[in-house]
């Protein structure tokens, strides 16, 4: 293949990118019903009134996670462009870097959510802070789906890796 124009896996490519996108966009919503206030969870932080009542805005387990996803954003980059099964590994790796990123984000939040009697999605849990009392719809945000879309990317540009790499 020497000589030959070689395009990069564009499916690759695209996962990376979502990737990128749904570390930026909000994984977890909890609103407060009487202001209608929104405090929003990412991979990295927590903002919003909510940080008031829980006690911090990053934990240990956040840096774990953002580092992770950052790691799946590179593979899928450079999977995409490397040849044959070390692209496909790579591309592969992210993939299931990004359901493992996904399970234990879910994992933390439920945790989280129990302590203070909320679902993880759904209305009228009554959230307890100190003496007040206060009603939270809570949802997962776009950036979980975001993820688990390029996750899914991920693998299907591994197994379709060969045939996208294809000289042209």
């Amino acid at each position: 293949m020497k000589g030959k124009l070689v395009f990069p896996n564009i499916l690759g490519l695209a996962a990376g990118v979502v990737m990128a996108v749904a570390a930026r966009t909000p994984w977890w919503i909890i609103t407060k019903e009487d202001t209608m206030e929104d405090s929003l969870v990412y991979p990295n932080i927590v903002r919003g009134p909510i940080t008031e009542a829980i006690g911090y805005r990053s934990t240990e387990q956040m840096k774990y996670l953002t580092a992770a996803l950052v790691v799946g954003i590179v593979l899928c980059l450079l999977g995409s462009f490397l040849s044959r099964w070390k692209g496909r590994l790579a591309l592969l790796i992210a993939g299931t870097l990004g359901g493992l990123i996904i399970w234990r984000f879910v994992v933390r939040i439920a945790d989280m959510a129990s302590r203070f009697d909320m679902p993880l999605s759904g209305r009228g849990a009554v959230y307890y802070s100190g003496f007040e009392q206060m009603g939270v719809t809570n949802r997962f945000g776009q950036g979980l789906y975001l993820m688990g879309a390029a996750s899914g990317l991920a693998v299907f540009a591994a197994l379709l890796h060969g045939w996208l790499r294809r000289p042209k």
